[in-house]
């Protein structure tokens, strides 16, 4: 038996999304999965169905049966016909935020979707200026509506995307040569650095512990992080980086800017 299904607002009853499964809880766990993890490009539904979450609905006020048949065939019939009747937000026909008329298997695995081995209907096209204005638009005003928060947790999430996506490469000298213009006679905010100190701060994993001493004798933690630590008495971290690179605690000439010092990783804290 498959069940073709609304999510729907409670607090109107107006249907925002209509889909068809076996198992219609399962399903609703799963879009709220895809929703938090971001793996959907559903946004209009995802920013809905996170919006009611979190104003404490849950499954049984949201994921309505609209109706049940007995095979998968009889379910995507039905799925473009409820589709239908609703009709497609993007297309001004109605309130339903489904990207496509219905009855492509999306949800059936390899060559059971109908669509398996055929070419996407949406291969090569590209949006109209027109259609990226009002995509520009519906993106800002869904950002206004999320609270100081909510816009940092997001902001934060796409630079540790971005961060892990440039793992192992490394700027061209074009792009260095660009970075150096912009960035060139500017100098950061009081609120910048603030902001700054403030990330590092909250974010204690990325630090990691050392002892170092002295040409004297004198044994240091860096409790802050190594690169305050230099700031603090006016020492090169790119020295000490060079020499930890090099797999050695203690530089080997006394040309060294760091001769005389020591270092040796404790832990990351």
């Amino acid at each position: 038996m498959y069940v073709i299904y609304k999510l729907i607002d409670p607090r109107d009853k107006i249907p925002f999304y209509v889909g068809y499964t076996k198992d219609q809880e399962k399903r609703f766990k799963q879009h709220v999965y895809e929703t938090e993890k971001n793996q959907t490009p559903n946004w209009k539904r995802n920013m809905k169905l996170l919006e009611l979450i979190k104003l404490g609905y849950s499954y049984n006020d949201i994921s309505i049966v609209e109706s049940v048949v007995e095979t998968v065939d009889l379910a995507r019939d039905e799925e473009i016909k409820v589709i239908k009747k609703y009709g497609r937000y993007d297309r001004n026909e109605g309130s339903l935020y489904n990207m496509t008329d219905g009855g492509d298997g999306t949800a059936l695995p390899g060559k059971l979707n109908p669509m398996y081995g055929k070419i996407s209907p949406f291969k090569n096209k590209k949006h109209t200026d027109e259609s990226k204005k009002n995509q520009g638009e519906n993106l800002k005003k869904n950002w206004t509506k999320l609270n100081a928060d909510e816009r940092t947790k997001r902001t934060q999430k796409s630079r540790e995307a971005a961060m892990k996506a440039r793992v192992g490469s490394k700027h061209t000298n074009e792009t260095k040569q660009k970075i150096s213009e912009n960035t060139k006679g500017k100098k950061r905010s009081e609120q910048s650095k603030l902001e700054r100190k403030r990330r590092m701060l909250e974010s204690p994993t990325n630090i990691k512990t050392y002892k170092l001493i002295s040409p004297s004798g004198e044994e240091f933690i860096t409790n802050n992080g190594l690169a305050a630590f230099c700031r603090e008495y006016d020492l090169s971290i790119q020295a000490f980086k060079d020499l930890l690179g090099r797999g050695l605690n203690t530089p080997k000439t006394n040309k060294s800017k760091l001769f005389g010092w020591e270092i040796y990783l404790i832990t990351n804290v």
